[in-house]
């Protein structure tokens, strides 16, 4: 072999190399959509970075520590855009503090402007959302089995799919049930990306969670997207409308917040 063929020899490989890299890269940016990628534009041109390697969730609470904090949000859209809020984050296990409908020792996580969402973990390790409290729209909203929130052994591409019933509750009359239905919750790890926030920038997960249904007379069809790091928990998020705010306005309202510091306790 001579010099010249070696050389021409090496190129091909190291242009080869190149090649299956940028494949294996574009293969994890495919499973990010055109729908997706335009929610994901909600959060500002500079936070989501390039594609990163991540294996299936181990601990949930790795990616969402559950302690008593507080953690400041700054939103990136919609009608309080470049505002900030303050969400809390606590435990409880007294059932008479709880909303009807909702039992067993939880931790607590309220948006003071929006919602308060009691969240559970099975013995699985997995974690759920079997309540949440609307309280712009003063209604208690419990789902069985519960929201999947973060989900064990996922796998990045894979989908998980449940059959949820919904019954919804005025704050005011909570032995009542004023609408019910059900809604089809898909809960999908789109895998790992580089994201930057004021608060820091992190190897953070993905996961999408995609919901079709009927609650009373509104029909249901939206999208949540939120960025996990490991240790920190939530660095950015895309919401949904609430399901209440369906009910009562029967639209959709995606805005999007970013992390503008490390929760403190």
């Amino acid at each position: 072999m001579n010099g010249t063929f070696a050389r021409y020899l090496l190129l091909l490989l190291a242009i080869s190399g190149s090649m299956i890299l940028v494949a294996a890269d574009r293969g994890r940016e495919d499973l990010l959509d055109d729908d997706d990628r335009k929610e994901i534009a909600l959060l500002g041109s500079d936070v989501m970075g390039d594609s990163v390697e991540l294996g299936p969730i181990a601990k949930a609470d790795d990616w969402l520590p559950l302690a008593e904090r507080k953690s400041t949000f700054k939103f990136t859209s919609g009608d309080d855009r470049g505002k900030t809020v303050v969400m809390t984050e606590h435990y409880t296990k007294d059932n008479k503090q709880n909303p009807k409908g909702h039992t067993g020792p939880s931790w607590v996580i309220t948006d003071p402007n929006t919602n308060v969402s009691y969240i559970q973990q099975d013995t699985d390790g997995n974690l759920h959302m079997p309540t949440q409290v609307d309280l712009s729209q003063k209604v208690v909203s419990t789902f069985d089995p519960p929201e999947p929130i973060l989900l064990e052994g996922v796998k990045p591409g894979e989908s998980r799919t449940t059959d949820i019933k919904v019954e919804v509750y005025d704050i005011s009359d909570p032995d009542t049930v004023s609408h019910s239905g059900s809604m089809k919750a898909t809960y999908t790890d789109l895998g790992g990306f580089k994201i930057t926030v004021p608060a820091g920038t992190w190897d953070a997960r993905l996961v999408r969670t995609t919901y079709e249904g009927k609650i009373g007379p509104a029909s249901v069809s939206d999208s949540v997207y939120r960025f996990y790091a490991k240790g920190v928990g939530c660095i950015a998020a895309i919401d949904r409308s609430h399901i209440s705010a369906f009910l009562v306005y029967n639209k959709s309202s995606n805005v999007g917040r970013i992390l503008m510091k490390e929760p403190t306790g």
